[in-house]
């Protein structure tokens, strides 16, 4: 009884911990740049890294922002190896997931007998059901239910880009700037019940 006590304290313990915003703010301003770039034709370099990019803004968010207000918790043993099994389940889906879709765009693109038009819908629903299954990973393993209505949003954007033939960078706008202000909103929320907490120097 004290166990499953202490796990479901765990629990909410660490899902306090996700509703500062931070993951669904750099998240739809990673895919605004990624659209931005699309839509302007500029150097795309940088797309290759913004998962990096999203990682490291996501600690610099923990440190600055939600560890002050909320202070550090020591999780047991257990909770950190589910987490670390958490982060590499979603490092191995993501990873075979834009291994498949790579692949399909390969297989797509060598097949001579689709025209053009055919070829670019069919990677547009690559990409799209991509990026659905790795936001959908991401809310599974982390247990952020709200990101599944967000997977489903993104594979609906690009089915809509590729059934009326627009930009994908669209798709990437249209995503991220619902998931940017889903965020800012959760911030809000968290910065009013949270207020920094005194440290013992000053208190």
């Amino acid at each position: 009884m004290e166990s499953m006590d202490l796990s479901n304290l765990e629990r909410k313990i660490f899902l306090q911990y996700k509703k500062d915003g931070a993951l669904e703010t750099i998240l739809g301003l990673a895919m605004m740049y990624i659209g931005m770039t699309k839509l302007t034709d500029t150097s795309g370099v940088f797309r290759t890294i913004v998962p990096i990019f999203v990682i490291l803004f996501i600690l610099i968010w923990k440190k600055r922002i939600t560890f002050p207000r909320l202070g550090y918790f020591e999780f047991t043993q257990e909770r950190r190896a589910r987490t670390r099994r958490s982060v590499f389940a979603m490092i191995s889906v993501a990873f075979i997931t834009v291994a498949l879709a790579i692949w399909g765009s390969h297989l797509v693109e060598s097949g001579g007998a689709a025209d053009p038009a055919t070829v670019k819908s069919t990677k547009l629903l690559l990409s799209g059901g991509m990026l659905a299954i790795v936001i959908a990973s991401v809310a599974g393993f982390m247990q952020i239910r709200h990101l599944f209505y967000f997977a489903a949003l993104s594979f609906l954007l690009f089915a809509a880009a590729a059934w009326f033939a627009f930009s994908s960078g669209f798709a990437f706008l249209g995503l991220g700037l619902p998931l940017l202000v889903f965020g800012l909103i959760r911030l809000s929320h968290f910065l009013k019940q949270h207020p920094p907490q005194e440290s013992p120097s000053n208190a």
